[in-house]
């Protein structure tokens, strides 16, 4: 067990970083290697390169690679997500009062949210196609940029920016929930 406001941090040069179950903040920087996270307070990830999986965080996740996919499942807290290259995967709920920020510089954006969810949206590619597989309201759409929202009076705001790939969004057939 750690301590109450513990932050546990683990670095590596060259390796994978598995950690489960601590009720403390986490923070991992690795030069290449993947890093799991499930079940803790909050996640503050960064990579060289590398898969990123996080899940079941209490709090805010922050996740920067430059190279590596990164997956977030059953997420609480504000999410920055940002890969140079790799695609972001999302399964799980946008809460009240929170704000998501992805960002993938070659790669696809792909969400499964529960209909739950409600959130203003921005979502921009410089290459690539925006897809809605949920009910929205969009207030601007062009070829490369979609704005709307998802749900009456959101509180909550989700900024997805593409340099080449698809954006998905859409509606997970599973509740999730933590």
């Amino acid at each position: 067990l750690t301590p109450v406001g513990t932050t546990v941090t683990a670095e590596t040069g060259l390796g994978n970083v598995n950690i489960t179950s601590l009720a403390s903040d986490v923070k991992v920087i690795t030069g290449l290697g993947g890093v799991k996270i499930e079940n803790t307070k909050s996640a503050d990830v960064k990579t060289g390169s590398g898969y990123v999986k996080i899940v079941a965080i209490a709090n805010d996740v922050n996740v920067i690679a430059g190279k590596g996919t990164i997956e977030l499942i059953m997420l609480n807290g504000n999410i920055n997500a940002k890969t140079g290259y790799g695609d972001i995967t999302i399964n799980s709920t946008i809460n009240e009062s929170k704000k998501w920020i992805l960002d993938s510089g070659l790669g696809n954006v792909e969400l499964k949210l529960s209909p739950k969810s409600m959130f203003s949206f921005s979502c921009v590619t410089g290459l690539g196609k925006i897809d809605f597989k949920i009910k929205c309201e969009i207030t601007e759409k062009t070829e490369k940029k979609v704005e709307g929202k998802v749900g009456t009076n959101p509180t909550s705001s989700l900024s997805i920016k593409v340099g080449k790939g698809d954006i998905l969004i859409e509606e997970s057939t599973v509740s999730i929930s933590i």
